[in-house]
């Protein structure tokens, strides 16, 4: 599990489906979360890719660069490039090394803005935390607790009012944003999508660290 993708997309799962996903499910993790993407590829960051050489001769692929939805660097903040190999092979299993794909004479690099990098950061983050199977803690009660008050009317909540600052507060990144219904599938506990969860989470102001230490105890 350590070098999968199993600890970022199972990690908001409720407790039965966590455990059975973790470490090892039957599903590839990007399915379970209905995130498939037939014409996604490996992806590089080329500042990355030259120390990679600079240290051990070759370059290899990183986890944190195949994240869905995640398009810059979370070390260096630069666009992350796309290579030939497909993600996601449904017709047969071959094993790509990155030294044989990936460019000898790298393009110049292009940085994400700010915002972006941060967010990059924050998966990264969550996809090395630890996790803890038994957990019952359930994500989407704990954003539900952490709407900000100018979001609620008495009880009834403004989602129409947040999910346009959300989306605003994002407008020159290069992410996927929810729309209506999926963010009420995420507060509902319907969706667990964890770059969904984590756009929300860092809007709301939820620091990584508590987000991720939810499920380490």
């Amino acid at each position: 599990m350590k070098h999968t993708m199993r600890p970022l997309y199972g990690r908001f799962l409720e407790k039965p489906r966590r455990q059975q996903f973790l470490p090892s499910g039957p599903k590839p993790a990007y399915i379970f979360h209905g995130v498939q993407k037939a014409d996604a590829f490996f992806r590089y960051c080329p500042i990355c890719t030259a120390q990679d050489r600079a240290q051990h001769g070759e370059t290899y692929w990183h986890r944190m660069h195949q994240i869905i939805g995640i398009n810059v660097c979370a070390v260096h903040g630069c666009q992350l490039l796309s290579t030939t190999v497909r993600l996601h092979n449904f017709n047969k299993r071959v094993l790509v090394a990155a030294e044989e794909v990936v460019p000898a004479n790298l393009a110049s690099t292009t940085h994400g803005n700010s915002i972006e990098w941060q967010l990059a950061k924050y998966v990264a983050a969550l996809l090395h935390a630890p996790i803890n199977l038994d957990s019952s803690i359930s994500i989407s009660n704990y954003l539900v607790a952490h709407i900000p008050a100018s979001y609620m009317n008495g009880k009834m909540r403004k989602l129409s009012s947040l999910l346009a600052d959300y989306q605003c507060y994002y407008t020159a990144c290069d992410v996927p944003l929810m729309n209506y219904w999926q963010l009420v599938s995420v507060f509902s506990g319907r969706r667990h999508n964890p770059v969904d969860i984590s756009t929300l989470a860092m809007f709301l102001n939820i620091s990584v660290t508590a987000l991720s230490g939810l499920l380490q105890t």
